[in-house]
């Protein structure tokens, strides 16, 4: 009997061993200034879970199950697009969706996304898409997740550039 205690205590050991490595959470970083516009983000359904999500080929994708961004990606977006600012009066109103955001097993991140933009008194909105890739610096989750940052911050740069060409075309 204390041989099998003994065993048993063996195996359990065995079984909960060192090697479990911790989950890493990631969060986008913050833009340093408001977009002048009333911005709502949305994201596609295979996008709205925790793990961050690579492409094994052309058709499957895979959430890393140990690195997980730390917040829902839609709020993240937003974040690193504008801040929070108040915005009385009438502003410009945005619908931003992402269509694609994620990393590749060959190290390319890629960004698809499509905005509906309301400029003043206007009744019907513009839609504007963008799509483009880049290759990460190094190999590594955080490196995927610095390129997808660089991707968000030349969208940010297009969604200015809407703002702008609607505000010129309005007054």
């Amino acid at each position: 009997m204390r041989s099998s205690v003994l065993l048993s205590l063996l195996l359990l050991s065995a079984c909960t061993s060192n090697d479990i490595k911790p989950i890493e959470y990631y969060r986008l970083q913050a833009a340093s200034e408001p977009l002048p516009a009333v911005l709502q983000v949305t994201v596609a359904d295979y996008l709205q879970r925790p793990g961050l999500m690579v492409a094994q080929d052309q058709h499957g994708l895979r959430a890393a199950s140990g690195h997980r961004w730390a917040e829902p990606l839609a709020v993240g977006v937003k974040r690193s697009l504008s801040t929070d600012a108040d915005k009385p009066g009438q502003w410009p109103h945005i619908l931003l969706h992402i269509d694609k955001l994620h990393g590749s097993l060959s190290g390319k991140v890629a960004l698809e996304a499509r905005w509906r933009l309301r400029c003043g008194g206007q009744k019907v909105a513009t839609e504007q898409r963008t799509q483009t890739q880049q290759q990460q610096a190094r190999a590594g989750y955080k490196a995927m997740v610095n390129s997808q940052q660089q991707l968000l911050a030349g969208l940010r740069t297009a969604l200015l550039e809407s703002l702008q060409a609607c505000k010129a075309s309005a007054g």
